[in-house]
Formats: C-alpha cells, sequence, structure tokens
C-alpha cells in the first residue's frame, strides 16, 4: 500500500519542518490564521493510526486482544486530524473538488 520507496525517494530533497499552532502565533486575534495544505497518504495513515492505537495495549497477553476497535480507530484519527488543524492545516479528500474542503 501506498508508494513503494517513497521516503527512500524524496528524502534528499526534503528539510525538517517545525510547526507551531497557528492560534499562538498570530499577532492580530482578528485575522483569521492562514491555512497551509499538506499531503497525507491515505493507507499511510491508516497504517500510522493503527499502530498507534495499538501502543496502547501494554496489557494485552496475545495479538487478538490488542487489536483496535472500529471506534478506537476512528476516534484517534479524528482526533489526530483535529490537531493537525490547530496547527492552520485545510483538510479535504483530493478525490472530492475542493467545495468540500473543511476551511
Amino acid at each position: 500500500m501506498g508508494i513503494p520507496r517513497l521516503m527512500t525517494q524524496v528524502s534528499p530533497y526534503s528539510e525538517p519542518v517545525t510547526w507551531h499552532r497557528r492560534h499562538t502565533l498570530s499577532k492580530d486575534a482578528s485575522s483569521p490564521p492562514e491555512k497551509e495544505n499538506i499531503i497525507i497518504d491515505g493507507p499511510s495513515f491508516c497504517y500510522f493510526i493503527h499502530h498507534k492505537c495499538l501502543s496502547t495495549k501494554t496489557h494485552a497477553r496475545q495479538a487478538l486482544e490488542a487489536v483496535p476497535t472500529y471506534l478506537e480507530l476512528a476516534e484517534e484519527a479524528i482526533a489526530w486530524l483535529d490537531e493537525l488543524e490547530t496547527f492552520g492545516f485545510c483538510m479535504y479528500d483530493c478525490a472530492l473538488n475542493s467545495s468540500h474542503a473543511s476551511c
């Protein structure tokens, strides 16, 4: 799933960036923060959320006890996307047209 060896291919052209929450950087509280777009690979996002949920199941005695529920996965995904929005990112599904964007 995803694009094979994508990180290996694009890493030489990347640059580390630290994002700060937009509302803490705004000098004028009356002006809305600027929105930025990022691209999140859907399968990678699902894999990330799944493993984030698995990491909380340290008490599981076997693999089947550690499997997260759909509710846990959905809540974690929504929480993570909500957190990204606090940094000023605009979320939308590229399969939809821009009129469906959340910003």
